[in-house]
This record gives C-alpha cells, structure tokens and sequence, in this order.
C-alpha cells in the first residue's frame, strides 16, 4: 500500500499512471554535468574520492577537499545546489578538523554549474517520482510523493482517500530523514532542524479518475 526509498539507492520502473497529477515540481532529465575547479590539485587519494562521486552520476552535488592533506567529501541527490555545497563543505571541515576548498559540482544537463541558485527535485528523487511512484499508483486509490527540505523522499499509493495518501508519503519520507540523522552528530542534527532541512513537505498527490 506505500513505498519509502533510500536516498542513495535508485530503482525505476517503467510506466505510469493512468489518471492525471497535479501539477508537477521542477523535474530535470536524467544527465549529469560535472565541473570543476581546475586550478586546485588533488592529491591521489582524493582523485580516487572524486571518481567515486562522478560514478554517483547524480545531481545536486558539491565536492569539497581539503586545504592541505588527503582529505574530501561529498553530497550528491539534494534538491539545492547551494544547499549540496554547504552540506559538503559542513561535513569536509567537520570530518577532517580543518578548512576545506570547493572542487567540483554536480547539476542537471542544462542547468549553469557556476550559478547561485537552482533548485527542483534531486536526480535519486527525480527518478522514483517519474518512475515508481506513478508506476504504482491504482485506478482506484489515492498516492502523494513528498520531500526533506534537503534529499529525501517517500511515497504512497493505493490508499483509500487522499488524506491517509498524503499522511503515509510523510511519515515515509520522514522515516528516510530520520535515518539520515542516526549518522550524523548532534550538532548537526539541531542544524539541519533549524534550517528546515528535517521537514517533509507534500509535492504531488494523486487522485483516481473522478476521485
């Protein structure tokens, strides 16, 4: 009856539903850009982190290093692009003890990877939203899809109205962020709660035909 995903774990199904959605957030395709700031030089272990976040293939993503030794990290499928540099600048310097440099970015085909701003659904999210979420729904049951003010999601289907439908995607998707905070520290967690990065949000629902 519904359905949560782990954040960095993509599965597809094809199809869709049969009855029509609201109208839909921001969805990007399905091609990565990755850029790079060629100035700074990684050292070997670093190199080795990055190709591991190129192999990610998914946007939004920053990858941070840092100033001096061999340390890295990186953030990958977040729905903002300004919010996937802080977070990986956050986690280098908190991992490694010391300030880190941004390198690379990761953005949806199509999108400027030196803006500012740009936002819309994550590429792990992108992927569910148009392929199992809708491939799930029923002709005669109800769904919703919902998001974390940062990467997560979580969906439904199948229910019997539209308010059980949208309640079951946000515990789902609640469910995936609070996993998400088991692995961070404490100082992180009251962080990520404040800025709203915790809260999940409704961005679809899906109604049968004449429900």
């Amino acid at each position: 009856m519904q359905l949560s995903h782990f954040l960095f774990c993509a599965s597809v199904l094809a199809g869709s539903a049969t009855a029509s959605f609201a109208e839909a957030p921001t969805v990007y395709g399905k091609k990565n850009v990755f850029a790079r700031v060629e100035a700074v030089t990684l050292t070997s272990a670093q190199k080795s982190h990055y190709r591991n976040f190129r192999r990610e293939d998914a946007y939004f993503g920053a990858f941070y290093v840092t100033s001096s030794g061999d340390g890295s990290y990186y953030t990958y499928g977040y729905h903002d692009l300004s919010l996937a540099k802080a977070i990986a600048k956050r986690g280098c310097e908190a991992i490694h003890q010391g300030p880190c440099t941004f390198f690379a970015v990761a953005v949806p085909e199509g999108v400027d990877p030196n803006a500012t701003q740009a936002s819309g659904l994550g590429a792990v999210s992108a992927l569910d939203y148009n392929g199992i979420y809708r491939d799930r729904q029923t002709t005669d049951g109800y769904g919703a899809f919902a998001v974390s003010g940062s990467a997560h999601h979580g969906y439904s289907f199948d229910w019997p109205n539209a308010a059980e439908a949208r309640a079951a995607a946000i515990a789902f998707c609640e469910v995936e962020v609070a996993k998400a905070l088991t692995e961070v520290r404490i100082i992180d967690r009251e962080w990520a709660k404040s800025n709203g990065l915790t809260t999940c949000r409704i961005i679809d629902s899906y109604a049968p035909a004449g429900g």
